[in-house]
Parts: structure tokens; C-alpha cells; sequence
């Protein structure tokens, strides 16, 4: 068996949704597509594949198969095109994930950069502040941000950081009682990101104390950017990275409370699957957002006074 062309049968089949449709894609017969799936199931020892007479449907095992076998048939396809072209210039489909205020926000003007930069790759771009999963949903790349390095099985690299501020508006500090130790914040309405890994839970420190402050959440929202909109619009307390509350406090839209508190920081992380060998294209995103982000005004290392 030619395991590269049951690869692409599988694929074709998967595709087409039917034996019928991917033998006239691939111009074969379906009995010997069907053959070649078969023999691969054999040889892995598992079932790819649910077949009935309606409609094809991939197990656990057959979701992650084909999605590898997409990656290594994509890797053949570019290295084929580099070698005939004869250039060791990053081509091909890059889909990439990224959160969505800072992907729209902050990623999306260096998108444009990179794509005038390198015309040959094609950007597939999916914005949310879900959790998705490379090798299932067929993702190149992902980019995260998270107060701990993520826990994860792909290659994880960090891009740049941010500091978390804790602030408010104006407004709402006048009208609410003063803010001179961490504690005080239990006195005050907070506005929470629900996927913060300590949510209800505020950590802040100086030289000489760690503060846990364990906060009753009056909102909470899964979007940096609509708990800002809570906070301009004299909510409560907002605890959030430097590039989301940054140009608000500079214009003093916000206030930022207990300065000489440090709240921590976040880190902006590429994660992509391991390989032996990493497409070109997609080192050429990460070096290249990795230098961009990493001289932002915002980044740099939380602030500890």
C-alpha cells in the first residue's frame, strides 16, 4: 500500500463526504478507494471511519488522523512548489487563532504588514476567545494569553508580556470609598474576565507583602474589552492588561488604584503542533509578530515597587 495515497483518498473522501464524489475527484475507481482506506484502517489498527448507507461520518481516532494527514500532504504540496520554484521563500495556507479584542485590535494591523511582506502565504484568520484545538480544528498556529505558561502538548513560545493594572473611572472612585490598601477592594463593585485562571481571586504585592483579595464579582464578561466598556462606564473596579486599559488611563478616561501594587502581569504566547520540522511559514509568523510585539509600548515585565 502507498500509505501517501491513502492519505490523500481518505482525505478526498472525507472532503467529498462519499466514496462516489472523492473517486471523481481523485479521477479512480471507488472500489479501489475504498480498498486503500480500508487497508489503512488495517494497518493502524483502528477504525477511521463510520459507514452507513447514507452518509459517512470520522471516529475520535479518524478526526485527529486526517487532520495530521492533512498537515503532512500540505507540508509535500509547499516543499514540491519551494523545490520548483527554487526559492526558500515561506509560501502556502497559514490558519491561524487568535483572542478576539487583541487579535482586532493589535494583530490584525501586523497581519496586513506580514501579508504585503510575504505575498506568496495566505492568511486564514479565526478571532475568539475560545480555547481551540490545533490539530482537531486543522490550526497552524494559535496565539494565547494567559498569567501561566499554557499547559500544553504543542511547542508554546512566548511573544512578549503585559502588566495587569487594576483601575476605574473617574466617576466611580469619586463617588466610592478610597483605595489605599488591596483589602479595600472588597468595598467595591469589580467587573471580572471569566476566563482570568484566578478569577474571583485578585493577587496583588509589594516588596514587603503578597495580597490575596477574594473578590464578589458585580459583572463578568469573557471579553477584555466589553469589561472596559464596563469600566468607562463607571461600573466598578477592572483588573486588565496594559494593552486593553493603556491608551484609557494615559488620556484619563481610567485611573489606575494601588500603583505601587504590582498585579501581576499576562504573557502573549505562539503555541503550534511539535514537529521535526517547523513549516517556513509559519516560523516566519512567529519571528516576525515576536519582534513587533516584543517592542510595543505596552509590553515589558510586571512592575514590582
Amino acid at each position: 500500500m502507498d500509505k501517501l495515497e491513502a492519505m490523500r483518498a481518505l482525505v478526498a473522501v472525507v472532503d467529498q463526504g462519499s466514496f462516489v464524489g472523492a473517486a471523481s475527484q481523485l479521477e479512480q475507481g471507488k472500489t479501489r478507494l475504498s480498498r486503500l482506506v480500508a487497508d489503512l484502517e488495517m494497518q493502524l489498527g483502528v477504525r477511521l471511519m463510520q459507514r452507513t448507507t447514507r452518509r459517512l461520518s470520522l471516529t475520535e481516532e479518524g478526526l485527529r488522523y486526517v487532520a495530521r494527514c492533512r498537515e503532512v500532504l500540505q507540508a509535500i504540496a509547499e516543499a514540491e512548489a519551494e523545490a520548483a520554484s527554487h526559492s526558500l521563500e515561506p509560501r502556502g495556507l497559514l490558519r491561524m487563532s487568535a483572542p478576539l479584542s487583541f487579535g482586532a485590535r493589535y494583530l490584525a494591523p501586523l497581519w496586513a504588514e506580514f501579508a504585503a511582506i510575504h505575498p506568496d502565504i495566505r492568511l486564514d484568520i479565526d478571532l475568539s476567545d475560545r480555547k481551540i484545538d490545533l490539530i482537531e480544528d486543522g490550526f497552524d498556529l494559535a496565539i494565547r494569553i494567559s498569567s501561566e505558561q499554557p499547559d500544553s502538548q504543542l511547542i508554546v513560545r512566548q511573544l512578549c508580556s503585559a502588566r495587569l493594572m487594576v483601575c476605574a473611572s473617574p466617576d466611580y472612585l469619586a463617588s466610592h470609598p478610597p483605595l489605599q490598601h488591596p483589602q479595600d477592594i472588597t468595598q467595591h463593585a469589580v467587573i471580572d474576565y471569566s476566563y482570568a485562571s484566578q478569577r474571583q481571586l485578585w493577587i496583588l504585592q509589594n516588596k514587603e507583602e503578597v495580597c490575596s483579595v477574594r473578590v464578589d464579582s458585580r459583572l463578568v464578561a469573557n471579553n477584555g474589552d466589553v469589561c472596559r466598556q464596563f469600566a468607562l462606564a463607571h461600573l466598578g473596579l477592572v483588573r486588565q492588561p496594559g494593552f486593553i486599559v493603556g491608551e484609557d488611563i494615559a488620556a484619563g478616561r481610567l485611573l489606575e488604584v494601588l500603583p505601587q501594587w504590582s498585579a501581576g502581569e499576562v504573557a502573549i504566547y505562539a503555541l503550534y503542533p511539535s514537529r521535526k520540522y517547523l513549516p517556513l511559514k509559519v516560523r516566519t509568523m512567529v519571528d516576525f509578530l515576536h519582534t513587533r510585539l516584543d517592542a510595543a509600548a505596552w509590553s515589558g515585565a510586571a512592575r514590582v515597587v
